[in-house]
C-alpha cells in the first residue's frame, strides 16, 4: 500500500515539474527586453507583469533570473550598480527611479488626450498612445479601466469619421482591437476604392483641337 502510495506521489512530483518546465518556457517566450529608454519603460512594466500572471510561482529565484538576464544596455548598468537586487519588485523600483517618467499625471493625460497621429501608421501611432497609457497605469493602477477607456477613445477620435463610426459599433473593448480593426478597415477602403476606379474610369477631355495647330 505505502509503495502504491509511493508511485503516485512521483508521478504527481514529475507531473508538477514539467507544468513548471512549461510555465517558464511560456514565460521566457513571453518576456520583453528593456535598454533603458525612458519611453517605453511603463510598456515593459506593464507587459512583464502581465507575463508574470501566467506563473503559479512568481516568486521563484529563476523567474527573477529570466527577468534579470533580458535587461541591456542602460537597464543593465543601472542593475549592476545595485548588487543584490534579486527579485521582481526589487528590479522595477531600482528601473522606476533611474528611467521612471518625469512628468506628472496630469502632463500624461494631456499628452494622451493631445497626441496625435501625423503621418504614422496606425501600428505606430497606436504604441504611441499605449506608452503613455502604460505610464498612467503604472503610475496610477487603480485608474486602469479610467486611463485605457481614454487610449481607446483618443485613438478612435484620430482615424476618419467612417472607419471611426464602423469601429465604435462593433462595441471593441480596448486600444489593441481597434487598432486591428482600423488596419482592416483601411485595407478593406483601399480595395474598396481600387474597385471603384475600375469600374468607374475617369473620362479624359480631348483637347481643343485649335490647340494642337501648329503656330503660324
Amino acid at each position: 500500500m505505502a509503495q502504491g502510495k509511493s508511485m503516485v506521489d512521483d508521478k504527481s512530483l514529475i507531473y508538477e515539474e514539467k507544468k513548471m518546465e512549461t510555465e517558464y518556457s511560456a514565460f521566457a517566450k513571453l518576456l520583453p527586453t528593456y535598454d533603458g529608454n525612458r519611453r517605453t519603460l511603463a510598456f515593459y512594466i506593464e507587459n512583464v507583469e502581465n507575463a508574470l500572471s501566467l506563473i503559479h510561482n512568481a516568486d521563484d529565484l529563476s523567474i527573477s533570473c529570466l527577468i534579470r538576464n533580458k535587461l541591456k544596455g542602460k537597464a543593465a548598468e543601472a542593475l549592476s550598480e545595485k548588487p543584490g537586487t534579486t527579485s521582481w519588485v526589487e528590479v522595477k523600483q531600482v528601473l522606476l527611479r533611474k528611467f521612471g517618467e518625469f512628468r506628472t499625471t496630469t502632463q500624461l493625460v494631456h499628452a494622451l488626450t493631445h497626441v496625435t497621429r501625423d503621418n504614422s501608421s496606425l501600428e505606430a501611432f497606436g504604441d504611441r498612445i499605449r506608452v503613455l497609457m502604460s505610464a498612467l497605469i503604472t503610475a496610477e493602477p487603480d485608474k486602469q479601466t479610467h486611463y485605457e477607456q481614454i487610449a481607446l477613445e483618443t485613438f478612435l477620435n484620430s482615424l476618419n469619421p467612417i472607419t471611426s463610426l464602423s469601429i465604435k459599433i462593433k462595441h471593441v473593448e480596448n486600444l489593441d482591437q481597434a487598432v486591428i480593426l482600423a488596419k482592416q478597415e483601411e485595407v478593406d477602403l483601399r480595395a474598396r476604392r481600387l474597385q471603384f476606379n475600375k469600374t468607374n474610369p475617369v473620362k479624359t477631355t480631348s483637347k481643343n483641337k485649335f490647340n494642337n495647330k501648329p503656330g503660324i
